[in-house]
């Protein structure tokens, strides 16, 4: 039996966050879950961030704002007669922290806004109108919610209505889900009329080489000259051993797994990075644990001999490394996972 869902529709006149719009805020949330309302609070926050004009106070006649994986498409209009737009490329500066407690640094924002044509913007307005009807996926029987993927959020505004609605990877909804097509099917054409794989590349041809992110979903790299010189070099190797991969880890996996289980083996659960020479042979073993106490360190050093004893039985003379190389192994309920 389906939920009951609440949809708030709330005309504000003095609510913070949203001030003296005197507009009807619709904000739908789903049972306990409020995944909009979440959406909705990060999307102020990204505004903010972003140094843009919050929509829902817009005096537009029509605003329409489509946030789509690090870029945003914004088209506006008076009269229905004129139309502006403008698209955004978008990341944040991504800094690995190795401490579990480490300080919080600020990220730079990197932007870059280039304006629609009005004729184009025209068909983005229209191309709006095959989707702007369509209910938040809080409302839409059937749509499924995951953990990673793509959250895309469209944003509408009028002089006396706001209205924010987010979708969870229409992609991976089930084929027959009429709404989940109809966004699908708006995405491509907005891609294919704004070319915004063609902007974003050209944004990424204007970043420094680092690591940037993505609303923090997800992290990107721009490698420097130094690293493409280090990748080409390095690039048979890694395609060689990206053709044996799964034949070692299932044979790391099951020949381990026996070898504990026969000699009554047993590891602490945690990550062993593994490092063994072009010739096979074991080099080091490391964790990625940081060690508090001294037994912690005791228990490790029995660890790595309890490995190291277990890989006198281990034939790998099937991989023909031209360097060396490392696999990740994770033993949790005497199960081993090569990686």
């Amino acid at each position: 039996m389906r939920a009951f869902a609440v949809v708030v529709f709330l005309v504000l006149f003095d609510c913070p966050g949203f001030g003296q719009t005197g507009k009807t805020i619709n904000i739908p949330s789903y049972g306990r879950s409020n995944d909009t309302l979440f959406w909705q609070k990060w999307q102020h926050a990204r505004d903010d961030k972003m140094e843009l004009p919050h929509l829902f106070a817009s005096t537009d006649t029509f605003a329409f704002r489509a946030w789509l994986d690090g870029q945003m498409v914004e088209i506006r209009t008076r009269d229905y007669k004129t139309f502006t737009g403008v698209l955004t490329n978008y990341v944040e500066s991504h800094e690995e922290t190795k401490s579990k407690t480490p300080r919080k640094k600020s990220q730079t924002t990197f932007i870059s806004r280039v304006q629609i044509d009005s004729a184009i913007a025209r068909k983005v307005f229209e191309l709006v109108k095959t989707v702007i009807s369509i209910p938040s996926q809080d409302s839409i029987d059937g749509w499924n919610r995951g953990l990673d993927g793509i959250t895309y959020i469209f944003e509408s505004s009028t002089p006396s209505y706001y209205s924010f609605k987010s979708y969870w990877t229409p992609s991976a909804q089930d084929s027959s889900l009429t709404e989940a097509n109809q966004i699908l099917d708006f995405i491509k054409t907005l891609d294919v009329l704004l070319d915004m794989q063609g902007a974003k590349y050209k944004f990424y041809e204007t970043l420094k080489p680092g690591a940037y992110t993505l609303d923090h979903w997800g992290v990107m790299f721009k490698p420097s000259e130094r690293q493409n010189k280090k990748w080409k070099k390095y690039e048979p190797h890694w395609n060689y051993m990206e053709t044996v991969r799964d034949t070692l880890n299932h044979y790391l996996s099951d020949t381990l797994t026996k070898i504990f289980l026969a000699n009554n083996i047993s590891i602490e659960p945690r990550q062993y990075f593994l490092y063994l020479s072009r010739h096979n042979r074991l080099k080091k073993i490391r964790t990625n644990y940081e060690f508090f106490l001294f037994s912690d360190r005791l228990e490790f050093a029995r660890d790595k001999r309890k490995i190291r004893k277990a890989f006198r039985k281990i034939r790998i003379h099937f991989v023909q490394a031209k360097r060396s190389y490392g696999v990740e192994l994770n033993y949790y309920d005497r199960e081993v996972l090569i990686l």
